[in-house]
């Protein structure tokens, strides 16, 4: 009986890495959670924008009907404009869906629908701030605090691209965001028409992103241009996110670094069957009292990982070479390596069990002996 579980993730070894203009990167398959690039993932980084997607994910787990209205009111609007923030364009008293503020809050980053989501959730900015802190310490974003729900710059606001990651793969579980964070344009309920900044940016410049599906941007001077995307590409499930692109406010070298980074991926890295379901892992001699056999482990099923098209996986286990019976059955624990030039990148652990001598007229004397062992 053999029980094998893919659960111990170590990050890939791949290939060297594009150049990026963004100062850190961070890439993973977040269905299988393996890191296909780390360049200062877990550096503290200014999120500016990206933060809109924790106001987003909380607005979204606080909403039953995306029906039901909400009205901006003046303390939903008090210092945007001082701010020089982003806004969806709504003025007090407007009355609009829930729906309308969630395009707000994620496809043209208006500060105003942040905080109309974050007074409707918890009565008021400071509370909801609380909130966004307690939900990132659930989360395991272990790097993060934030100040506001907007993302305007403080120097206490802070997290990194591989909890931003963290983040955006939680709010890819909720498919209401998911869907929304790919939206090209929207028409909200009083009939003002959003078109989302990102793709608005991508067309405008020329960029071809393969496999790009949806993302939140972010700047700010002291941030730079950021960008958390997620894709499809080869068999994977990308998220992408980059930051600390220092170039001026009308650049969009954060989109050039996802075209070269999604292009390089694709080029370069697929998802691949490693393991086969009935492979042989191993051959294990059992030595009874007057003979012995030999068994063969097996895969229980297949496995498949992200492989980098240099690699040369090989697999490997430290299960013993030889067992001896005994009168009861025996599990023995273990490990299935993958590795690629005798370097692991990927491990699980593995559980066999020998079962006990068949014979009773040997299990008696197998008994004796292990008394006196």
């Amino acid at each position: 009986m053999i029980t094998l579980l893919f659960t111990t993730l170590i990050p890939v070894k791949a290939m060297e890495y594009p150049d990026t203009v963004s100062e850190n990167v961070y890439v993973l398959d977040y269905d299988n959670g393996q890191v296909l690039m780390d360049k200062g993932g877990e550096e503290r980084i200014y999120p500016a924008s990206m933060t809109k997607l924790m106001t987003a994910l909380l607005f979204a787990e606080n909403t039953t009907d995306w029906n039901d209205t909400l009205e901006i009111t003046g303390e939903m609007l008090e210092g945007l404009a001082e701010a020089n923030a982003s806004v969806a364009g709504w003025s007090e008293g407007t009355v609009l869906d829930r729906n309308s503020v969630l395009h707000g809050i994620l496809v043209v980053s208006g500060a105003d629908a942040v905080n109309c989501a974050a007074i409707s959730v918890s009565g008021s900015v400071e509370a909801f701030v609380d909130l966004m802190n307690e939900k990132a310490s659930q989360l395991g974003m272990t790097n993060t605090h934030f100040v506001n729900p907007t993302g305007l710059h403080d120097d206490d606001h802070y997290s990194t691209c591989k909890d931003i990651a963290i983040l955006l793969q939680n709010c890819l579980s909720n498919e209401k965001i998911k869907e929304v964070l790919s939206t090209e344009t929207f028409t909200d309920t009083i009939g003002l028409t959003m078109t989302n900044t990102w793709k608005k940016a991508l067309i405008n410049g020329g960029y071809t992103v393969p496999g790009l599906l949806g993302g939140k941007t972010g700047y700010t001077n002291t941030a730079g241009h950021c960008f958390a995307s997620f894709g499809e590409l080869n068999g994977m499930k990308i998220i992408c996110v980059t930051a600390a692109a220092h170039t001026s406010m009308y650049s969009n070298d954060h989109l050039l670094d996802a075209q070269t980074i999604y292009t390089w991926l694709e080029n370069n890295c697929q998802r691949t069957k490693v393991l086969k379901g009935e492979e042989e892992l191993k051959t294990i001699t059992v030595k009874r009292l007057f003979d012995e056999e030999t068994i063969t482990v097996i895969s229980p099923a297949d496995y498949e990982m992200d492989v980098f098209e240099d690699s040369s996986l090989s697999i490997e286990t430290d299960l013993p070479n030889v067992v001896e019976i005994r009168s009861k059955a025996q599990t023995i624990e273990g490990t299935v390596y993958v590795k690629d030039d005798n370097e692991t990148v990927y491990s699980t652990p593995i559980t066999i069990t020998i079962p006990r001598e068949e014979s009773f007229f040997q299990r008696i004397i197998l008994r004796v002996q292990e008394f006196f062992e």
